[in-house]
């Protein structure tokens, strides 16, 4: 692991240095781009998914160090908005991604490019397990108060009672059967014919450092729904174990 974690600051560092590249290189061409170009909003987007790379890359050197991302209050609604906008491009053209945003949410304390990241990676795993060609993405947001009543099914053993802010990833795919199910949170685990990653094991390690849980719900043919609760940053929590 201290190899890895080597391996991996050798490579964000020189990843930096081609996002600086690009970064320069796109805003001196914004200054050249007259205002209502139709190249600009292309360009902005650039600069826009560059900064996003570099908080990623800052992130991964921070795991190499072993050092956490600093965390911030902020606004889930604008971060599910932000990360929807810069999938866009690569979303495939035949899938439709809704957005069902609860206003006046409850701030959360959170590192904005990890919590970015986590809807990023939710939402990609959705679109390529879409096959159908309407297929439909919904992502939405809400707030919920847990009590010892009413205490959901979540991947790690504990929940702590309290008010929570989440988000919730649904896909009409092809769902996940139980011998996948029983490996998806495994570090370089995939079902992907090109391209390995820690995936869900990374998404995983980010709420459980947000004192955040996942919820799963999935059946085959029926699609998939990952819900991640995270605290509300006004309101504290009180340890409770789910039996």
């Amino acid at each position: 692991m201290e190899e890895l974690g080597y391996l991996a600051s050798s490579i964000a560092h020189d990843f930096n240095n081609l996002l600086t590249s690009i970064m320069g290189h796109a805003s001196l061409a914004l200054l050249k781009l007259p205002p209502g170009d139709e190249a600009r909003k292309h360009v902005e987007q650039t600069v826009k998914t560059a900064e996003y790379a570099a908080l990623l890359t800052a992130q991964l050197l921070s795991y190499s160090q072993q050092r956490f991302p600093a965390k911030e209050q902020v606004n889930l609604n604008q971060i599910v908005a932000d990360t929807v906008s810069l999938l866009g491009p690569v979303l495939l053209h035949n899938v439709l991604v809704a957005l069902k945003l609860t206003p006046d949410l409850a701030l959360i304390e959170a590192n904005p490019a990890q919590i970015q990241q986590v809807i990023m990676n939710l939402t990609l795993n959705a679109a390529e397990a879409i096959r159908e060609p309407d297929g439909k993405i919904v992502i939405e947001t809400g707030r919920v108060t847990f009590s010892h009543n009413n205490l959901p099914v979540v991947v790690d053993d504990n929940l702590l009672v309290g008010d929570y802010t989440y988000f919730r990833v649904t896909d009409t795919g092809k769902g996940i059967d139980e011998p996948t199910l029983a490996r998806i949170f495994e570090p370089f685990f995939s079902t992907k014919s090109q391209g390995r990653g820690l995936g869900l094991s990374a998404i995983l390690d980010i709420v459980r450092q947000h004192a955040g849980a996942i919820e799963l719900k999935t059946e085959v043919g029926h699609g998939t729904s990952f819900t991640i609760y995270l605290p509300s940053s006004t309101s504290p929590l009180v340890y409770q174990p789910i039996h």
